[in-house]
């Protein structure tokens, strides 16, 4: 078996999984795969739409009980057969002609993913830096800094004895940067590397899909605002970046423009329970609020100062600004 291709589904559009299904069956004839379907405890009326989906399109479905997406994904690694592992997304779109099995083994395959906005179809394509000729573990590890192609496991190929004998898994007591997480754990493991500047993956998205994860959890998304935060923070200290061409990121910023954004949100759905809680946002600013900029003092300051209504207008701006930009 070449490949595993893990999906990790629950609750999603049956319609948008067999589509990601379809575009993986465009694979070359020559290639020879799976695809593992996890269902992480869906409903009984789509779990039966699965099952039907699965035997359609000779797809192995495994059914578990709800523990989240890097659960799945970790049952999908235990059910593997494949020398290579590829984790796709239920509701996004694998390019298959550009996937290819090279004849020299690296433990990482990393490739561009296209990023869609399905309300407008913008695109942005998340890429390396191909000025950066020495591609290994240590030119790479400041990507994991910003924003970008690491903060995504999906368009990457991932040897499967690599992961097995490093133990590399996800943790499934992160709900939100589980992915840059993962990525970090073999970064920091300097693996064989490979490149493909093609986009092998399109992630598809709304806007409004990130306000409902925070909305749905705001006080575990702070929770995993932060460990991202000193995920990072531990990163950059294994890491020389005055060898590459990645300034260093105010890291402190970050946290407290993610700890506004889920305030924000908080504040709009629910105004009494996050005035409740304010208390714990404002600990996490007092203890990580140094060298900031003017804006992050100001983001600050408005929370300390429970200043909600202009919290609200903020959070309006924010939003079309967002949907303008993206």
């Amino acid at each position: 078996m070449d490949v595993s291709f893990i999906i990790p589904i629950y609750n999603n559009s049956g319609k948008d999984l067999e589509q990601l299904i379809k575009s993986v069956k465009l694979l070359d004839a020559t290639i020879n795969y799976e695809i593992i379907l996890i269902d992480d405890g869906s409903n009984k009326e789509l779990s039966t739409e699965y099952r039907k989906i699965s035997l359609n399109y000779n797809v192995n479905y495994f059914r578990k009980k709800n523990a989240g997406v890097s659960s799945a994904r970790n049952y999908g690694l235990k059910k593997s057969k494949g020398k290579y592992i590829v984790f796709l997304d239920a509701d996004d779109q694998f390019v298959a002609s550009n996937f290819s099995l090279f004849h020299e083994e690296k433990d990482l395959t990393i490739y561009n993913i296209e990023r869609v906005n399905i309300e407008d179809n913008k695109k942005i394509i998340l890429d390396i830096d191909s000025k950066d000729k020495k591609l290994n573990a240590s030119t790479l590890l400041p990507y994991l800094l910003r924003d970008n192609v690491f903060n995504f496991v999906t368009g990457k190929v991932y040897l499967r004895k690599f992961l097995i004998e490093n133990k590399i898994e996800f943790n499934p007591n992160i709900t939100v940067g589980e992915d840059l997480d993962f990525v970090s754990k073999i970064l920091l493991l300097k693996p064989s590397i490979r490149y493909v500047p093609k986009v092998l993956y399109k992630y598809l998205f709304k806007i409004e899909t990130g306000k409902i994860r925070i909305e749905k959890h705001p006080l575990q998304n702070l929770q995993d605002a932060v460990h991202v935060y000193k995920l990072r923070k531990d990163i950059l200290k294994k890491v020389n970046l005055t060898n590459t061409a990645i300034s260093s990121p105010n890291l402190n910023d970050s946290l407290i423009d993610d700890v506004f954004e889920i305030y924000s949100q908080y504040l709009n759905n629910d105004l009494k329970d996050a005035i409740g809680n304010k208390k714990i946002f404002v600990n996490v600013i007092e203890k990580y609020s140094y060298h900031l900029n003017k804006k992050s003092k100001f983001k600050s300051k408005l929370i300390e100062e429970g200043k909600y209504r202009t919290i609200g207008m903020y959070l309006k701006a924010r939003y079309f600004y967002k949907k303008l930009k993206l």
